[in-house]
């Protein structure tokens, strides 16, 4: 959630939309109050992360591989 939060910079509102909970829920997340998520929000924030990760370490490994003698394959 951290990483949503902070690096997406997303709002806890159009956080919350987008994985389908309320925002006084993502604030308890933030404020520590709320330590583990439900299943199904856990699976939503995983995807959400997912989603928005993947293509950042893709991205860093092809420009990894772009200025080194390493090789890409996708």
């Amino acid at each position: 959630m951290k990483f949503l939060l902070t690096q997406m910079e997303e709002s806890a509102r159009s956080l919350a939309e987008r994985v389908g909970t309320s925002t006084r829920t993502i604030e308890r997340y933030r404020a520590g109050k709320l330590k583990k998520p439900q299943k199904r929000l856990q699976a939503a924030l995983v995807e959400a992360t997912e989603s928005e990760w993947q293509p950042q370490v893709r991205a860093r490994a092809r420009e990894q591989a772009s200025t080194s003698n390493g090789m890409m394959v996708e």
